[in-house]
């Protein structure tokens, strides 16, 4: 049992660090974080309520403003006013992006690998040219940066709302409503650093094409140029399908005919007023799948 002045020792250590917390507390309240109140806060209201404590209990709030002021434990803000992220998980969230980034980077960037007599190798990804459905007059031919540039941007990120995986990741904590999110976030990046993680995506989403291909040429039983892209989208490597699916427009038009397709079996009657604008999403699809069977990947 700890003695009178043991106890009173210990109380004093919990007021000088209740001070110590205070500061703290004003300290990120300067820089947009307001800790006073919240569930991160260890202070008691009133400081000498220490003097109402067990020896049990004050050794329990003095480990709690211990860790607290520790230069170890720091916050910032999130999206909202309210919103508190710990520091810590957001150091190792940038740490991470930093990562992710260089990696998008140095695969982007690299000159494309293959035989001397294919005309893209050398070539750079983002210069590489072929069909941008909707976005050039009359789908004409757009580079991977053209076509991105031309997509609008997500109100969040700011990056371009269509696929876009080359892209750094700008996203900060101004973005981050709150730490589940964070965690999230942090999550997202280490899958996408381990060694398996983009064939793992791209085995994933060709199988999802494939069978999506299945059943429109189930729905469009009569449709040649279908049944053509079908034959030849399965002639694909999985590189070629990377490229396929991440830098051209060949996902967007497979959206836009998924969705002519649920109309179609709601009301097969109304299927035929739609199906030029089905058949202008294939002929490009057939088009441009033709052009990446020839990327050396």
């Amino acid at each position: 049992m700890a003695s009178r002045d043991e106890l009173n020792a210990r109380r004093e250590l919990a007021k000088k660090l209740h001070r110590a917390a205070t500061a703290k507390v004003s300290r990120h309240r300067k820089k947009g974080v307001e800790l006073a109140g919240t569930k991160r806060d260890p202070r008691h209201s009133d400081p000498k309520h220490v003097n109402r404590l067990t020896a049990k209990q004050l050794d329990a709030h003095i480990s709690r403003l211990e860790s607290f002021v520790s230069r170890e434990t720091q916050y910032v803000h999130g999206a909202g006013k309210k919103s508190i992220l710990s520091g810590q998980l957001y150091k190792r969230f940038e740490s991470l992006k930093k990562q992710v980034n260089e990696k998008r980077a140095s695969s982007y960037e690299a000159p494309v690998k293959g035989p001397k007599d294919n005309p893209y190798t050398g070539t750079k990804l983002n210069d590489i040219a072929l069909p941008s459905f909707g976005q050039n007059d009359k789908g004409g031919y757009a580079t991977v940066d053209e076509r991105i540039g031309q997509k609008p941007k997500h109100p969040v990120t700011g990056n371009p709302s269509s696929r876009a995986p080359h892209l750094p990741i700008i996203t900060t904590n101004a973005g981050i409503p709150n730490e589940k999110q964070l965690k999230k976030l942090i999550k997202n990046l280490e899958h996408e650093l381990s060694s398996d993680h983009g064939e793992k995506i791209i085995a994933r989403d060709q199988k999802s094409m494939r069978k999506f291909l299945r059943d429109m040429t189930k729905v469009d039983k009569k449709n040649e140029q279908l049944k053509t892209l079908r034959k030849d989208f399965w002639d694909l490597t999985p590189g070629q399908f990377a490229f396929l699916w991440n830098y051209t427009d060949f996902s967007n038009a497979a959206s836009m005919d998924y969705e002519i397709a649920k109309d179609f079996l709601h009301d097969k009657k109304g299927f035929s007023e739609k199906s030029e604008s089905f058949n202008t999403q294939i002929r490009y699809m057939q088009q441009i799948v033709g052009d990446v069977k020839n990327l050396p990947f």
